[in-house]
């Protein structure tokens, strides 16, 4: 007879989980699917108490805590060892909930501690555990204490909270979450089913605009306009399918096109600035079609990774592109070659929302850093050239105004952004007169339809930052030249010459 050796986790598999390969939006993501999975295995009978949509917050409670919270059908006792034990997979695994590790993976990745505390619809008692990950590690513990409350057999909810928080989300990274779990969960909140707030936001989704315009491809040209939207129906020879559509985004955005792909309802690759863009779809980087294609693809039958951050393809990826790509290209409707011909000016509303969002931005940023660099610069000896003047009356898309304190001078510093194609330079640089050695002030224009704003930024906030801040640098440096005795108008007449005759197209 054979003998049998033991494959039970030990309890060291909880301070393992801690070096997952997580970004915070998918680590957050583990707790919306267990209560997304909750909610839709007890819809009817919640239901029945009034509950017809998910809600779920992620919040801070402290400055090394998160708390997230949800209203789904909480834990049964039964069903509450089984979802402390790692890798126990669940009995149902067709939803969100599939591999039994996401809600203890993403609490050990979050924190070194973190607590359970849950009620079950229609059950009179409720439980809360504490893990303290790296004491029952160091104990070898195979138990945890549960500690029991009487409660309201209506009550259903699950609050689970991390302490001890490594490296708390801050600055661009809550932005960045939100924005991931915005895409990821963005069926369920265009549906009404969840209502997700993340960090004081309610997160909302809306599908970017589909271009209508008629066809531009040489040999195929149409007068009437069409939606450049095409439906996906594929299956693979395996018996896996894929559905969905792929369209043209009417605004290009080099940092948002691309491709989400979907399992179960949910973006599982394709989120936010992270999106899917094959080459064999998507061309080069910086080709018109690369910033123009987007849309979303659902698999059926594909399996995702453990952290549900991707596809295990099992080599059916190549075959899908290529059905794909051919689906794409059909000679009645080619919207990989629309994409690549079509030319289009973004609308003055696009535009003025964009910008304003980047000089918003820029404004803190700016307020910051220009004093020390003004500092360092205005110490640098000019060559006395003719100085600038202020800049004539326009009619503006949009101003900010930025005062700031550098080398004991104060100065007013004018963003001014305008829509005017006429505007033949891509920015222009006004300086007014001092009231006294003690004050500066300076005025920079652009011109937002200027053929270089155009090809590289359009309305892509990001870009559109870039290049604020490049030009914003330049007036001040202007009037730092100016100040001292001489200019640097000729430099910019070189400058605006250099992109109006070849940088933009480059």
């Amino acid at each position: 007879m054979g003998e049998s050796v033991s494959i039970r986790p030990e309890v060291s598999i909880l301070s393992v989980l801690r070096h997952l390969n997580y970004d915070w939006w998918f680590a957050l993501a583990e707790f919306v699917d267990n209560a997304l999975a909750s909610f839709a295995a007890n819809r009817d009978v919640l239901a029945t108490e009034g509950c017809e949509r998910l809600e779920v917050f992620i919040e801070r409670t402290g400055p090394d805590q998160i708390k997230i919270r949800d209203n789904a059908a909480g834990i049964r006792r039964n069903d509450l060892d089984r979802a402390l034990k790692a890798a126990a997979v669940p009995p149902d695994r067709t939803g969100l909930s599939e591999f039994g590790m996401g809600m203890k993976s993403a609490a050990c990745w979050c924190g070194r501690r973190w607590s359970l505390h849950t009620s079950a619809l229609g059950e009179t008692s409720g439980y809360s555990v504490e893990m303290d990950v790296q004491r029952i590690v160091d104990e070898a513990r195979d138990t945890v204490e549960v500690e029991v409350q009487d409660t309201d057999a209506r009550a259903h909810f699950t609050v689970i909270t991390v302490s001890d928080v490594d490296a708390m989300p801050m600055g661009r990274t809550v932005g960045k979450i939100r924005d991931h779990l915005r895409d990821i969960y963005r069926h369920f909140l265009r549906d009404g089913i969840l209502q997700l707030t993340v960090f004081g936001d309610e997160l909302e989704y809306q599908t970017p605009e589909i271009l209508h315009a008629p066809c531009v491809v040489p040999g195929h040209e149409t007068k009437n306009s069409v939606p450049w939207k095409a439906e996906v129906d594929l299956s693979l020879p395996d018996g896996r399918q894929v559905t969905g559509w792929v369209a043209i985004r009417n605004t290009g955005s080099q940092s948002e096109a691309g491709l989400s792909l979907f399992r179960r309802n949910r973006v599982v690759m394709g989120s936010y600035d992270t999106k899917y863009r094959p080459q064999t779809i998507f061309g080069s980087r910086n080709s018109y079609r690369s910033q123009r294609l987007f849309g979303e693809l659902h698999l059926h039958g594909f399996e995702a990774t453990h952290t549900k951050d991707g596809i295990r393809w099992g080599g059916a990826e190549t075959e899908l592109l290529e059905h794909l790509k051919k689906l794409l290209s059909a000679k009645d409707f080619p919207l990989l070659r629309q994409a690549d011909e079509y030319r289009a000016r973004a609308s003055k509303e696009q535009i003025k929302a964009a910008t304003d969002k980047a000089i918003q931005r820029q404004g803190t940023s700016l307020r910051r850093t220009l004093p020390a660099s003004v500092d360092c610069v205005s110490r640098a000896p000019v060559v006395a050239e003719p100085s600038s003047s202020s800049l004539p009356k326009a009619d503006l898309l949009s101003e900010r105004t930025l005062t700031f304190l550098a080398n004991e001078v104060e100065w007013t510093v004018t963003v001014q952004t305008l829509d005017d194609p006429s505007y033949q330079d891509l920015f222009e640089v006004g300086i007014s007169k001092s009231e006294g050695p003690s004050s500066r002030s300076v005025t920079i224009r652009i011109a937002m339809l200027h053929p270089f704003v155009v090809q590289w930024a359009d309305t892509d906030v990001d870009k559109l930052e870039l290049l604020i801040r490049m030009v914003v640098a330049f007036g001040v440096a202007e009037e730092l030249a100016v100040s001292s005795g001489g200019s640097a108008s000729a430099m910019r007449r070189r400058f605006n010459e250099l992109v109006r005759s070849g940088l933009e197209l480059a």
